[in-house]
This record gives C-alpha cells, structure tokens and sequence, in this order.
C-alpha cells in the first residue's frame, strides 16, 4: 500500500493504514472471506519469489501458448524484452517488485487481446505510457502500475477499458489532466492516482459516474476547486483520500450518505468552516484525517458516537474549546493528532484509560493543568506536549510539578477570601501607582513602573515581528555565530534584545531549542539568562533573551581593545556570579541541571557587569537522586 511523505505533521495515510481492511471489505463482498495466509487481491496469485537476476530472456516470446507468467518479487534488471508480445494467449503478467529499467516497449501489448492482469509496479521504469497502449487488450481488468519513475499523462484509452476494475498508478510523476472519461468507468472498483502531478478538478455530479466504486486515492497532487458532490453516488465507497492537494470547500455533508465509508483523509486542503456533527452518522468509520485545513469551531461531541474510530487526526486547524469528554467512548481509538489548534482546558484523564491509544499529539495548544500518568502518557516524550505552557506535572519531561489541589472544606471560605484580598490588593496596588507617580513628578523624572521586558514576555513575537526588529537578519545587526545558529542585535516592543535564531537544518539544533526552553523557562536567578520569548514553528525557531551590552567573558579576557577594565576584584565578582549560578543549578533546583558547556563565550555582562551564565542548548537533567549519573567523553 502506498506510504506518503506529509509536509505537515505526519498523518497516516488512508492506504497505507487500512488498506487490508478496504480490500478485506471488496473481497468479503466479491469472493467470500479472506484466507488465513492474507489477503490477496482477486487478480493475483501467489508470488515467484525465486530470487532471480539478471534480464529477462527473450526466449519467453517463443512460449506460444503460455497464458500465465509471473516473475515478481525477484531481482531481475534490464528492460522488458519486446518479445514477450509474442504471448498472444497471455492472460495473467506479473513483473513486479523487480529492478527492470527503460520505458514500456509500445509493441508488447498490440497482441495480447486476452490479457486480463498487468502488474509492472515496484521497479524503475520511466517514460510515459505509450498512448495505444490498451487499444487492443479489450478484457484487461487489473492494471498495477504504481512506484515506478513514469512521467507523461494518463492515455485516454485505458477510459476505454470496459471491463477495468482496479487501476493503480501511484507514486509515478504522471502529470496534466485525468482524462474525464475515466470518471465514467462503470465497473471501477478501484483507482488509486496519489503522489503524482495530477492536475484539474473532480467533475462535477453530472460528469461523475462511478456506481461500483470502492476506494478512491487522489492524495499528493494538485488537483484544485470543490471537492465533487458526484462522489455521493459512488454508494459503496469504502475509503475516500484526497488529502494534499488544493481543493477549496467545507467538509462535505453529502459524505453522511455514504453509509459504507470508513476511512476518510482530507487533509492538507484549504477547507474551512465547522466540523460537521453529521459526521457521527458514520458508524463504520475507522479513520478521519482533517488535519492542516482552517477548520474552525469546537470538536462536536457527536464524534464520540463512532466507536469504530481507530485514528483521529485534527491536528493544525483553529479549533477552540476543550477536549470533549464524549470521546472517551471511542475505546478503539490508536491515533489521537490534536496539535497545533487552540484547545483549551485539562487534558482529560480518561486518555490514560484508552488501552488502544499509543500515538498522541497535543503539541502547541492552550491546554493547562496536571498532565494525567499511566496509559499512553507512559511513553509520551515532550514533542506530543510542547507548546502547552500551563500544563505542569511529568517531571521526567521537564515540566514544573503541580501545586497541591485545596481541601474541599476550605473552597467554602475561597469564595469569599479571595473577592477580598483581590480588592485589597488591587487597593494597595492602585496607591503604591499614584505615589510613585507623584514621587516621579516632584523629582521632574518621568519612569516606567514595572520591567520594561513585560511587554515581550507577555505577548506573542511573532516571525515577522522578528524580521522587522532584525532588518530581515541582517549581517549588520549580527552579535556572533555558534554551532547551532547565529545571534542577531534588534529591538521588540521598544526594548533592545538579542534574538538567537537556530539553523534549522541540523537536527541538533532542534534539539538545542527544546533542551534550552527546557532548562531556563524552570530557572530563577539574578546571575542566568533569561528567556523573554520564543517563536517557534516547523520551518523556525528563534529564541529572544536580554540584550547583554558588555560583551562575553571571552571577549574582555583576550580583546586588547575592550574598554572594561578587568582587575583583581572585577575578576572576584565574575567568579562569584558564575559559581553561584552553578551551586543554583546543581543544589538549590528541584533538578540537578548540568550545563555541559560552561566557557567564557557563555558567560555574558549586562550593563551593571553583572555576569550571566548563557547557552544552555547541550544541558542535561538530573533527577537528583544518588543513581542519576551522566557519562560523557571529551574530544
């Protein structure tokens, strides 16, 4: 089954996950129940296998009355010989998962008029499908051409093959229009054209005749408009993909009225508006991907109904609101993708209690509160969480433990001690303001209450916040380079800061970015740097930190012409600033932090020549108990 490579957060594919399943449903309806070796498709018989090399001889031609040939799964190479269209009597070709080169010979097929299989996927060949190709093979019903290099456009004459019913050209380069006279083909059951350059629009209902469809796969190509509501008379549609493309539309309603259904992925389109409770009606479904659209709304509580549901993919949207408690009925749910919307709330616990769930995205949301434990949460890493900066618990993955829940009988007093002390407090606050205002004023000064910082770190930065504050990262507002990115000199919110931008190619800048917030958005103290902002997303992620004006430690200690001076108590001062960030780290934090390179480019100045520990991007975390140990080696 085809596997596809997403630019958005990766989705499971609807072939890919669920194909036995879609084809375990054509074969029951067709052929009875599946054997107990595996599924295979009504057009196959079992593979060759033989571990064969070398070409295929031409001698075959000479077989003339040979009516069934498979040489898949072996190692052959070189072209097909076009000898081989000497087999007038053929009926069953199979050179599939070989290493065969060079385009289809033109002549091969021109005699085969009782050819009913054609199975060439999984090699290496190239070229386009020459146009006559099926004028003269009236009984073929079975074309596997997928995972190849073929290029060109799909020829109109396969449109002609009457008795077609599976048609497989996935992961070629075929580009252009489907010819529209395939969107006809009564006795289609399958077609499956994803990851190519297919172009144009799905007819509309008129043009759109596929009575016997069973699986549709358009994925990965750049088909645009509405998605066609001919589809709706397509009544045995078992799996529907059209996910990565351009298609404009809502979530069709007419998909209610496909009452077999049960996978649908459209995602990475530019579909907008709600989520379509009606969906719920959808009893058999096993898989939704709505992910990388612009849907937005709540998530309906109706999607709880389809208890089939295996994957629910929803990531990259706008979707507000909580995670509805009716989803806990799905008991069969393996794939959760909540990432990158605007969820709020806890996470629920009874996602701890899905014994099927083991793939679960909640990244870059609102959510807040205890993270739960058990289940899935078990094995979850940082990357399912991150983004969320009000969750706590979890520890092990760098989050601050949650703060004791209030006894029961004290939420009685709660209800009238905090209305007070809120007005109490704002009392105090709003006098401390008016006398500090007139204190200013007498003294004909005229200052900001509060750190100037406040304004970055309590807003969004972002990405082209960062370009104008950085004149598009210029050379000439660059503070210096290290191994994992380059820190650049601007101004945010009216207030100087340095902006260290990751390089993005390297994997181990990523992990620098996440290790860095990790470390430094726990710690508190005068002689650390300190995160006022990140922004972050798939392609970018910048840090902005404090803009330091004197310079590292390395550059007052071997730069002749720096213009701090450096003496006997200077040099006191910065070794007890830089050892009291340590004894910090290593002692007072609920865990041991190791920096793992500490020097004196990482230890940086302010205006006060206060020093600053700085670039925590390789630190590590101890638990702080007596068996947590690290083994490293120097170079």
């Amino acid at each position: 089954c085809p596997h596809s490579q997403h630019h958005r957060p990766p989705t499971p594919s609807t072939l890919c996950h669920l194909c036995f399943l879609l084809f375990e449903s054509i074969q029951r309806q067709r052929h009875g129940p599946l054997c107990a070796a595996g599924f295979q498709s009504p057009a196959r018989r079992p593979s060759s296998g033989t571990n064969l090399t070398g070409s295929i001889p031409p001698e075959l031609g000479k077989l003339c009355r040979l009516r069934y040939l498979s040489l898949d799964e072996n190692s052959l190479s070189d072209v097909i010989p076009a000898a081989i269209g000497n087999l007038t009597r053929l009926e069953f070709l199979s050179l599939s998962f070989n290493q065969l080169t060079g385009q289809i010979p033109p002549e091969v097929f021109v005699r085969m008029q009782k050819l009913e299989t054609i199975s060439l996927e999984v090699n290496k060949l190239s070229g386009q499908i020459p146009p006559y190709l099926f004028n003269n093979t009236p009984s073929l019903s079975f074309i596997y051409f997928g995972k190849n290099s073929m290029s060109g456009p799909i020829p109109h004459g396969i449109a002609s093959l009457s008795k077609l019913t599976y048609l497989q050209l996935q992961h070629n380069q075929f580009s252009g229009l489907v010819p529209q006279a395939i969107y006809n083909m009564s006795m289609l059951d399958l077609m499956i054209l994803s990851n190519n350059n297919l172009t144009g629009t799905i007819p509309d209902n008129q043009s759109f005749i596929l009575p016997m469809l069973q699986v549709l796969d358009l994925s990965e190509n750049k088909f645009q408009g509405r998605i066609s509501s001919g589809l709706a008379s397509s009544h045995y549609l078992v799996g529907l993909s059209l996910a990565d493309n351009s298609f404009v539309d809502v979530v069709p309603l007419w998909l209610v009225e496909l009452h077999h259904l049960e996978s649908i992925s459209l995602g990475g389109n530019n579909l907008v508006g709600l989520i379509p409770a009606a969906l719920s009606n959808l009893t058999s479904l096993t898989m939704l991907d709505l992910s990388g659209c612009n849907l937005t709304g709540h998530i309906p509580p109706e999607l709880g109904l389809m208890q089939k549901l295996s994957f629910l993919h929803l990531g990259t949207n706008q979707l507000t609101g909580t995670i509805q408690d009716s989803l806990q009925k799905l008991t069969s749910l393996a794939s959760l993708d909540l990432s990158f919307n605007n969820l709020s709330g806890s996470i629920p616990i009874y996602l701890a209690s899905l014994t099927d769930l083991t793939t679960m995205n909640l990244s870059f949301n609102r959510l807040a509160g205890q993270i739960p434990e058990g289940g899935v949460f078990s094995n979850i890493t940082l990357k399912s969480l991150i983004g969320n900066v009000g969750l706590c618990g979890a520890p092990r993955l760098g989050f601050l433990p949650c703060l004791d829940r209030p006894r029961s009988n004290n939420i009685h007093w709660l209800k009238f001690l905090l209305p007070a002390s809120m007005v109490a407090s704002g009392s105090i606050a709003i006098c401390l303001w008016l006398w500090i205002r007139k204190k200013h004023k007498h003294e004909g000064e005229v200052k900001i209450d509060g750190d100037p910082s406040d304004g970055i770190v309590h807003q969004i930065v972002s990405y082209h916040e960062l370009i104008r504050a950085t004149h598009n990262f210029s050379e000439d507002n660059l503070l210096g380079s290290g191994s994992f990115g380059k820190v650049f000199k601007g101004q945010v919110s009216g207030l100087v800061v340095a902006i260290k931008v990751l390089d993005m190619q390297l994997e181990q800048a990523k992990r620098s970015f996440d290790t860095e917030c990790r470390v430094l958005r726990m710690a508190r103290h005068r002689n650390l740097i300190q995160i006022l902002n990140t922004c972050s997303n798939l392609d970018f992620r910048a840090l902005v930190l404090p803009y330091m004006p004197n310079g590292s430690l390395e550059m007052l200690l071997h730069r002749s012409q720096s213009t701090v001076p450096l003496g006997f108590l200077e040099r006191i001062n910065i070794m007890l600033d830089v050892s009291m960030a340590m004894e910090y780290l290593h002692f007072e934090h609920y865990e041991v932090i190791l920096h793992c390179d500490l020097k004196p480019s990482n230890v940086l100045f302010d205006m006060d020549m206060t020093a600053h520990v700085a670039d925590f991007g390789i630190a590590r975390l101890l638990l702080g108990n007596d068996n947590s140990m690290i083994c490293a080696s120097m170079p």
